[in-house]
């Protein structure tokens, strides 16, 4: 039940004020998620770019990867006093990160350019909304497929989370396409009668775009469907 009127509303409390630095440690059954569903996709050895406290960076490690790990902060794990966006080569191939929001897309730039194959990034929910993100998927790097967290993170262990996130992934083939795929990521330890009732939840979403005229085109029955890009265009 929701225990604020933040919840009801779907607002930021006022105890959720914004961190130094945007750090929000992320919480384990994150990064589990979308090592459940990416699996051997995500390479043997990644960077954590935004170590913070190893929060993303120990949960890799428990599923045999090799984390480089770094961060522009010191906060007692990996190497601090790294900033990504000075980085002239790649420490890794591949990038698994939760980047501070407000840099996200400059991340993502500057990973582009610095040759890297493999992105996997948190950010909020409604990250690609904006226009900006539209000339960035036309011309810096497309994502390859997207996972809708089916919770909402407790960034701030609080127990009241308001923001709803997805996890990005970006691939080097997946550069110049113009559609990804997205699916739903099911929270660690579900039962199968709640994730029964989420996939026919998704069903029913999927029937009211289509009666709003938005066109989906679903790719399974397990909650995965294709996504692209819908521009405005100018006014005559």
């Amino acid at each position: 039940m929701p225990r604020t009127i933040s919840d009801i509303l779907g607002c930021a409390s006022p105890t959720n004020t914004r961190e130094t630095d945007d750090f929000y440690a992320t919480p384990p059954d994150c990064t589990e998620a979308l090592i459940a569903d990416e699996g051997d996709r995500i390479p043997a050895t990644v960077w954590d770019p935004c170590c913070g406290a190893g929060d993303i960076s120990t949960v890799l490690q428990r599923h045999g990867r090799e984390v480089i790990s770094t961060d522009l902060i010191d906060r007692g794990y990996g190497q601090g006093d790294i900033d990504f966006l000075s980085q002239t080569t790649a420490r890794a191939a591949a990038i698994v990160t939760n980047p501070p929001f407000n840099r996200a897309e400059a991340f993502l730039r500057h990973a582009a350019d610095l040759d890297i194959e493999y992105v996997a990034f948190l950010h909020k929910a409604d990250w690609l909304n904006a226009a900006d993100r539209g000339v960035m998927v036309e011309t810096v790097w497309c994502p390859a497929r997207c996972y809708l967290l089916q919770w909402r993170p407790d960034f701030k262990n609080q127990g009241a989370p308001t923001m709803n996130c997805n996890w990005y992934v970006f691939e080097r083939a997946s550069m110049r396409d113009r559609n990804w795929t997205s699916s739903v990521l099911w929270r660690p330890g579900r039962s199968a009668t709640a994730v029964t009732r989420l996939h026919f939840t998704q069903a029913a979403s999927l029937t009211l775009f289509a009666l709003a005229g938005i066109r989906l085109r679903p790719k399974s029955s397990t909650g995965s469907w294709s996504s692209s890009f819908l521009m405005a265009t100018a006014a005559s």
